[in-house]
C-alpha cells in the first residue's frame, strides 16, 4: 500500500464491517450501469472478502479497476 492510500481496517469477523462492505457493494451494484451489466445478479453471491476487494478496486480506478482485478 502506498504511503499516501488511507488505511481502512476492516474485521470481517465484525458483524457491523460486513454489514458496512454489503451496502456498498448494493449501493456500487445499484447506481453503476456498467458494473452491474458487468457482473449481474450472481455478484450478490461472491464472499464478502471479494466484495471488499472489488470496491477497493473500483474505489481507486473505477470498472476498469475492477476488471483488472479479475483478469
Amino acid at each position: 500500500m502506498n504511503d499516501d492510500e488511507e488505511e481502512v481496517d476492516i474485521d470481517l469477523e465484525d458483524p457491523e464491517d460486513v454489514k458496512v462492505i454489503e451496502t456498498e457493494f448494493k449501493k456500487l451494484y445499484e447506481t453503476d450501469a456498467d458494473f452491474r451489466n458487468s457482473f449481474g445478479e450472481e455478484a450478490f453471491d461472491l464472499d464478502i472478502m471479494q466484495k471488499y476487494s472489488i470496491i477497493d478496486a473500483y474505489n481507486q480506478g473505477g470498472m476498469p479497476a475492477v476488471l483488472n482485478l479479475l483478469s
